[in-house]
């Protein structure tokens, strides 16, 4: 068995500090790392992490979760951590590929550790896929909150489930800076309550850490208690006393931020331009920190007009990646030169930079801590100094911050004449919170049933402070007066720039000479598979919208900047390979993989039951889990309805000729694509429509009244194969079982196993209407007949007809027993099980029914 000592010198060449030892080696993880800047957090949390995962004893390893959830505050800081934890994984020979497809089908190297990323614009795909799997997570807050709350932004409605699942069982949330986060340092205390009140599948925890959190601040209404916290011990201290004890003397600028001034900046700016030219030392880097990206822009123009320095760059997270990155991998490169770097709160964390001089805006405490941070890091600058730039305490003189917060930071400043990390005082300044998440919020957030408005439940202001919500955004070009075309390419990772909204609003407001057409904004539709036109009112934290390329809006060198009328083109790179269009990241194959043969319908079944078993087996601890067979075994069972019988081979064979026999059930047919090149496979079991007559197959079981009530002809249109097979297997139960647990729970797998009919059944404004009273939802119609299904071991699931009294509110009457309708049957899974295990239930089943799926691609 490896040492911890010897696993962290392997992977960074140095020797651990004793707290890194001491965090590794703990009994339990620690809720607070409470840690000054550069003294290694990164290493300490990921490495024991992964030591205590792969290398120590029996027990700990068992205790260790699967899943190591990095989640920062800012997207410049998911690319270099994530680089950071792969180049130490590569030299410990556990690096794994994280380039999954969209569809996993079958087992990784479980020796090797892949490390996902997912922020704006840049999501991993089929890391959910994979629950059984050591896995690194890094994000950003909102694009991990959004997802651990079941609104994942930038995903699939019908996989937010899924990853809700992946992100809130079996975890190790790291909450990286949390003094950045706003609000959703709250979210992130109270998802943790959450999870240990209402019980999770493998141990789940979080470990909050910065040099300037105080414990206090994780005092929420679900978690009173005080946070175990792991701090530096005197043996640190002797070890990292050149970095604590490292000069940074500390001056008051010449030049100052008034109210009016914030107003009219351009004084400012050419003061503030010409402060920094007088302090900056040739051959040194000096870092200059604003607390606005607007501000920064004009301070970097101001001085690259006036040469500075050899050279002057500029750091903001409203830049596309692939302008950012060249910036972002030279930071180190930039300590040895004649350099001024313009920067934004993007470098107050998590970046390893030291800088011979800061010059720096009022700010409030903890970022001041952590841009003082940036500044001598190593300790080796024997004339470094700190420029504190005062903001007068007006509402908007301190946007981003609130007045009294810049007030009470000036008020410790002015007592200060050096800022080195050994004498700074131990300041609590208050954390409140405008929102917080209760257990109520997050039973509503667990119906992902879509809103017959189109509207959802916005968690916006649990992922992120109100003011701070941002869109992703991208520039295409098309036809000059035309809409945007359906099959735009989508984007690149390194082409989405994160913008505020009111950056937006502000890039919609202006007005160029000789510019006829105004600015506009599009949001994809996927409804209506096309491009929508959004108003200044109806941006939505968290969307990904189109721009115009001819309508300007950006520059390689400035970010983001409404003022910019240049033609924006795509990233270069980004342009390398073709990208899809962007409705086919859109459309929802939700059967895995499209084969391309025939798949019969009792094969599959089996198949999937045979996968869900493999799936069992990797968590033995897990009781509930006897059930998952079954509902695999029954879960596309109706799919042996005539309306999709009769859609799947007018689709797949339109021009008759089929190949397999009228009385062969099937799961999977061919994929046809027509004209457009659109997917018109029917493994997918979508909505499509059928204009043949729909009769009752021979050997259904007999219910004349219904049949009676059947028209010569119906329409396909709407109809979910999941809620057939649901309702067949409670048909298939015995009165007094139906409400048994296992009954329940089987039944309520099957039906979710496409996230798209969960909490309720309920009908859509667009499918067709019975001609009488008759109860119908998705496409079934109460009485609805399904034939039996012969499976290849010589079994058979029978004949069944489909009820849907269980659409009925509270209980209802069948047989002469009590059976508790569709919603209250979820809602008691809910209490028994929590939203957390029950998720995950759902999403072992969906991922057996993928692997099966492509395991028959793959034999075809």
């Amino acid at each position: 068995m490896i040492r911890f000592e010897e696993l962290f010198h392997l992977a960074l060449g140095v020797d651990p500090y004793p707290y890194q030892r001491r965090l590794a080696e703990a009994k339990a993880w620690p809720e607070v790392l409470a840690v000054p800047t550069g003294l290694g957090k990164t290493a300490a949390v990921v490495l024991a992490w992964l030591w205590r995962r792969r290398f120590a004893d029996a027990a700990t390893r068992q205790d260790t979760p699967r899943r190591l959830v990095y989640c920062l505050p800012m997207r410049t800081l998911v690319q270099q951590t994530a680089d950071q934890i792969r180049e130490w994984f590569l030299r410990l020979e556990l690096l794994e590929s994280d380039d999954l497809p969209e569809w996993i089908g079958g087992p990784r190297d479980s020796a090797r550790i892949p490390v996902h990323v997912l922020m704006g614009g840049d999501l991993a795909q089929g890391w959910d896929a994979r629950p059984e799997d050591d896995q690194v997570i890094v994000g950003t807050q909102d694009q991990l909150l959004s997802r651990a709350l079941n609104r994942g932004y930038g995903v699939s409605r019908y996989r937010w489930p899924m990853q809700f699942s992946m992100l809130n069982n079996d975890c190790l949330w790291v909450v990286d800076e949390p003094q950045l986060f706003g609000d959703a340092l709250a979210t992130t205390r109270q998802l943790q309550a959450f999870r240990q009140q209402m019980g999770t599948y493998g141990p789940t925890r979080t470990v909050w850490m910065s040099a300037t959190l105080h414990p206090d601040w994780l005092r929420t209404v679900d978690a009173p208690d005080d946070a175990v916290v792991l701090r530096l011990d005197d043996d640190d201290r002797a070890q990292a006393r050149t970095r604590l004890t490292a000069a940074k003397p500390l001056v008051k600028a010449g030049v100052s931020l008034t109210e009016r001034g914030a107003d009219h900046p351009y004084t400012y700016i050419q003061e503030l331009a010409q402060y920094v030219q007088d302090v900056h030392r040739k051959g040194t880097l000096t870092l200059v920190v604003v607390n606005r990206v607007a501000r920064a822009q004009r301070l970097f123009i101001a001085l690259h007009g006036a040469k500075a320095a050899s050279e002057v760059q500029l750091v903001h997270g409203r830049f596309r990646p692939g302008d950012r990155d060249p910036i972002h991998k030279t930071f180190r490169e930039f300590q040895d030169k004649d350099a001024i770097l313009v920067a934004t709160q993007a470098v107050e964390a998590g970046v390893d930079l030291s800088a011979t001089t800061l010059v720096t805006e009022l700010a409030p405490w903890p970022n001041l801590v952590q841009r003082f941070g940036r500044c001598n890091r190593d300790g080796r600058a024997t004339n470094a100094q700190v420029h504190w730039v005062d903001i007068e305490s007006k509402e908007h003189a301190a946007l981003p911050y609130p007045p009294e917060s810049l007030a009470d930071a000036r008020a410790v400043l002015q007592s200060l004449t050096d800022v080195s990390i050994d004498r700074l005082p131990d300041v609590r300044p208050q954390m409140e919170y405008g929102h917080v998440l209760r257990r109520r919020d997050l039973l509503a957030l667990f119906d992902t049933t879509p809103d017959l408005t189109g509207f959802d439940i916005d968690v916006s202001p649990y992922v992120r402070d109100a003011e701070e919500s941002d869109v992703q955004v991208f520039w295409r070009i098309w036809d000059d007066g035309q809409e945007p075309p359906a099959d735009l390419p989508r984007p690149d990772p390194r082409e989405v720039c994160r913008v505020s909204r009111r950056m937006l609003r502000d890039y919609l407001h202006h007005k160029a000479r000789g510019k006829e057409t105004a600015r506009k904004v599009w949001a994809w539709d996927p409804l209506r598979r096309r491009w929508r036109e959004v108003d200044r009112n109806g941006i939505v934290p968290g969307q990904l919208l189109l721009l115009d390329g001819r309508m300007g809006g950006y520059d390689p060198h400035l970010g983001f900047y409404p003022d910019s009328w240049t033609l924006v083109r795509p990233v270069p790179q980004a342009m390398e390979q073709p990208n899809p269009p962007f409705e086919a990241h859109d459309q929802d194959n939700d059967n895995g993989p499209v084969n391309g043969t025939v798949v019969e319908l009792g094969r599959h079944l089996l198949d999937v039951a045979q996968a869900a078993e493999r799936v069992r087996q990797a968590f033995p601890e897990v009781r509930e889990l006897s059930v998952l067979a079954e509902a695999a075994r029954q879960h596309d069972r109706g799919k042996a309805h005539i309306l999709f019988q009769t859609r799947l081979r007018q689709q797949a064979w339109p021009d008759g000729g089929a190949p397999v026999s009228q009385s062969q059930l099937l799961a999977k047919a061919p994929v046809r694509r027509d004209g457009t090149g659109e997917d018109k496979s029917q493994g997918a079991g979508e909505s499509a429509s059928s204009s043949r007559a729909v009769a009752a197959p021979d050997d259904a079981a007999p219910d004349d009244a219904a049949a009676s009530r059947r028209p010569d002809t119906r329409s396909a249109d709407g109809f979910r194969h999941e809620l057939a097979s649901a309702l067949a297997y409670l048909a298939d139960q015995a009165s007094d079982r139906r409400n048994d647990w296992d009954v329940r729970l089987t039944a309520y797998l099957i039906a979710a196993h496409h996230g798209k009919v969960r909490l309720h059944i309920r009908s859509v404004p667009t499918e067709p209407v019975p001609p009488d009273d008759t109860l119908f939802a998705r496409g079934v119609w109460d009485g609805d007949m399904l034939p039996s299904v012969p499976l290849p071991d010589g079994s058979t699931l029978p004949a069944a007809t489909l009820h849907l009294d269980v659409m009925r509110l509270g209980q209802v009457v069948r047989e002469g027993a009590a059976l508790d309708s569709w919603v209250l049957g979820v809602e008691r899974l809910l209490d028994r099980f929590g939203p957390f295990r029950l998720a995950w239930l759902e999403t072992l089943l969906r991922v057996a029914d993928w692997r099966a799926s492509q395991e028959e691609v793959d034999l075809a």
